[in-house]
């Protein structure tokens, strides 16, 4: 007879997905990495912990590091037979304060949380005051000069649309594309803070802190507002400086899909 926990080993019977909240501070992103700590990693952790099962999740959005979410959709398979409201409670007894499940949902076998996913949400919080905020440190950028909203504003209109957008991303692998659709880019103050949110199929790594970089610096009236249109026609004629914003700032917001999270049974 032996003490130790044989782990579970049958087929997958369901597959759940999660609507999940975290601060990213103290992680290297969402997706797991075999010598640094991810989102990921501490998401399997705690479903083998309450199951015994090794599962491996799928997120919607990789997160970078340092990145926040209040949204990220995950999915995974299954054996354990539990409602998801078991799943919520369970889940957040075993993860750490930093990584939350806001709510469970059991879905199709062939639902996806990364592909069914139409479009991501972000949102960068900057915090626009002569003194720093201890308070906010963690979930914004601090710039000390007054931002001109309304030049930010102007210029992000040409972000919005079918664009390649290789010149607010890092390098590319051979062969693929740097084209993005992107559905909303948005610059709003409400007291001292501001608020950047972008939606779009998906975005191309640190194009979010980089282009916001960009629109800091036009806020700064350090450049014209017409600086980002010229980037992406390919008419600039000398190409601006600027450094992207710090990662603590961005926060996934939300994940839409044409049927998630499923309708309550009655509900219009």
């Amino acid at each position: 007879m032996t003490s130790t926990v044989d782990i579970i080993k049958v087929e997958p019977a369901s597959r759940l997905a999660l609507i999940t909240e975290y601060d990213g501070t103290n992680y290297n992103g969402f997706q797991f990495q075999n010598n640094a700590p991810s989102v990921q990693e501490r998401l399997e952790n705690a479903i083998f912990k309450f199951t015994k099962e090794q599962v491996r999740i799928r997120g919607a959005s990789r997160t970078d590091t340092g990145v926040h979410a209040k949204g990220q959709v995950v999915d995974f398979l299954t054996s354990a037979q539990y409602s998801p409201e078991i799943w919520t409670k369970a889940l957040n007894f075993y993860l750490p304060n930093d990584i939350k499940v806001k709510s469970s949902y059991s879905v199709d076998l062939s639902f996806h949380s990364r592909k069914d996913a139409l479009s991501r949400t972000y949102v960068y919080t900057i915090f626009n005051e002569s003194t720093p905020s201890p308070l906010l440190r963690r979930q914004s950028d601090w710039v000390i000069s007054e931002l001109n909203i309304e030049a930010m504003w102007k210029s992000s209109r040409a972000l919005i649309g079918l664009h390649d957008v290789s010149q607010f991303s890092l390098p590319l692998p051979v062969g693929r594309s740097a084209v993005r659709s992107i559905k909303k880019w948005d610059v709003e103050r409400i007291g001292n803070l501001v608020y950047i949110e972008a939606q779009a199929s998906g975005f191309l790594q640190h194009q979010i802190l980089n282009t916001n970089g960009l629109l800091v610096k036009i806020g700064k009236e350090l450049e014209s507002t017409t600086v980002v249109d010229e980037i992406l026609r390919g008419s600039i004629i000398r190409m601006p400086r600027w450094v992207p914003l710090k990662a603590q700032g961005l926060c996934l917001q939300s994940v839409e899909y044409s049927d998630f999270p499923p309708k309550e049974i009655g509900a219009k």
